[in-house]
């Protein structure tokens, strides 16, 4: 009798690709629901597309004619698409995208998955995305297969594509700029009401072989500076902190679930390290009354401002989970 609050739809798609964005996700403290693209835009999904701000498909090739009018209609309408890979096209190799509302042409050419392949940072790149968080770089890793797309009128491409080059010692390293290509790394678009990002490589993928830092901050700058998206909480809980946000149908009360993951390495299940003194900044569904915590079975203090309440987690060891209940 409870429903996510998440407002970001993740579409299943291909293992790698669908595992690094819901890494992404989970590690931000993003709120999520992952869609089986099978029953999208149905009766047996729990919500309707309409409800989420954003909805991110990964590298889902092959998807139906019913799909591609509703996912360009949901964007026309005021909706926002995060894409990656060759998400629309039959097959990577039929050179054609299907979804209107992306900012590149139909046709596209494959660069193939090469060694010592980046894309260039430039500045204006810096503006978009997040100048404290690309400070310190002017290259980025991209050991992935790449679409080399054409921008429509009206687009913004950003970073550039700078094919295989030499690789080994770092004297050996360098670059020239002619070797630096047109073809960008995201595409931002607006489409009727809403708005898209095109990211033409795997950059799921390469975040869940990688953990790269660059690869990180592509996807938060596409979804906060570019996309907009709005969340409902804002928190400073370690990335080893999984979170989710739940309502009761009846409206009766809302939570928001802890689970510590630092105890599990690889296939092991280890006692987890506690966690101290975590801060959540939350939008509830209604007036609170009182905030407990289930696994110590404290109440916690709060306060509220502007619509917002704070509240501080005092400790989480494997997990930990904070009922609100409303006036």
């Amino acid at each position: 009798n409870v429903q996510s609050l998440g407002r970001v739809g993740l579409i299943m798609g291909s293992s790698q690709e669908y595992r690094g964005l819901m890494k992404l996700l989970i590690e931000e403290h993003i709120m999520y629901d992952i869609i089986n693209p099978d029953y999208l835009g149905t009766e047996t999904t729990p919500r309707k597309l309409e409800e989420y701000e954003v909805v991110i498909l990964g590298d889902i090739v092959n998807l139906d004619a019913r799909l591609i009018t509703l996912l360009d209609n949901f964007v026309e309408k005021g909706g926002k698409l995060l894409v990656t890979g060759a998400t629309s096209t039959s097959d990577v190799s039929s050179g054609k995208f299907s979804l209107n509302s992306l900012g590149v042409e139909p046709d596209y050419q494959i660069f193939p998955q090469s060694q010592a392949t980046y894309l260039k940072v430039a500045e204006n790149d810096k503006k978009a995305f997040g100048e404290k968080e690309f400070d310190y770089f002017t290259l980025m890793m991209m050991n992935s297969r790449f679409l080399k797309c054409k921008i429509k009128e009206g687009a913004q491409g950003y970073f550039r594509l700078l094919p295989t080059n030499m690789y080994g010692p770092a004297e050996k390293t360098y670059y020239k700029e002619e070797e630096i290509t047109e073809f960008p790394g995201a595409i931002y678009y607006n489409y009727g009401e809403g708005k898209t990002v095109y990211i033409p490589w795997l950059l799921g993928s390469e975040y869940d072989a990688k953990g790269n830092y660059a690869h990180r901050a592509v996807f938060l700058g596409s979804l906060n500076n570019l996309l907009q998206v709005e969340t409902n909480i804002k928190t400073d809980a370690s990335p080893m902190i999984e979170m989710t946000h739940l309502a009761n149908l009846n409206g009766a009360f809302e939570w928001i679930g802890m689970i510590n993951h630092s105890g599990f390495m690889g296939t092991s299940v280890r006692e987890p390290v506690s966690i101290q003194n975590t801060n959540i900044r939350f939008k509830p569904q209604k007036q609170v009354k009182e905030i407990r915590l289930l696994r110590s079975g404290v109440s916690l203090d709060f306060k509220e401002s502007a619509g917002w309440i704070e509240c501080m987690v005092p400790e989480v060891g494997d997990f930990e989970m904070l009922l609100c209940t409303y006036k």
